[in-house]
């Protein structure tokens, strides 16, 4: 039986891979964890831990625990402020096969300025972005974040 261990397990895209995962119809043992267990996450997994946040210095003693202790086989990371803290945690836990989109990817994702210019880079239209420290706007209107 392969475990698996699937991060942020209250929101949407994290219970909808474990419902596919289900659906597979193979013998998983799926593991939850989330922040705190104030959704529905728990219903999609075998097991469910609450953990602190990515941000937390703790989390990822946490997610190593877990890993030791349960025999994961597998790693699937979902929200955001976690995969960077996870990406460096890969070189750690190699026994561990890690489901991601690959550093590259995420490194770039992860930074919305890198991401408009890697689409553009690649023909795709994009909206014109720049930094706030590089002054006002091109053109109004415009959406700041």
């Amino acid at each position: 039986m392969k475990v698996i261990l699937i991060t942020a397990i209250g929101g949407d895209i994290a219970q909808g891979v474990a419902k596919i995962i289900r659906e597979m119809g193979k013998d998983y043992h799926l593991i939850g964890v989330d922040m705190h267990d104030e959704h529905g996450g728990s219903l999609f997994v075998d097991s469910f831990y609450v953990v602190p946040p990515a941000s937390d210095a703790m989390y990822v003693g946490f997610i190593k625990s877990i890993v030791e202790n349960e025999s994961v086989d597998i790693i699937i990371p979902m929200a955001e402020p976690e995969l960077a803290v996870l990406d460096k945690l890969q070189n750690k836990i190699k026994k561990v096969d890690w489901i991601t989109a690959g550093r590259k990817v995420i490194s770039t994702g992860l930074d919305k300025l890198i991401t408009a210019q890697t689409l553009a880079k690649l023909g795709l239209q994009v909206p014109w972005t720049t930094l706030v420290k590089d002054g006002a706007p091109e053109n109004l209107p415009c959406i700041l974040k």
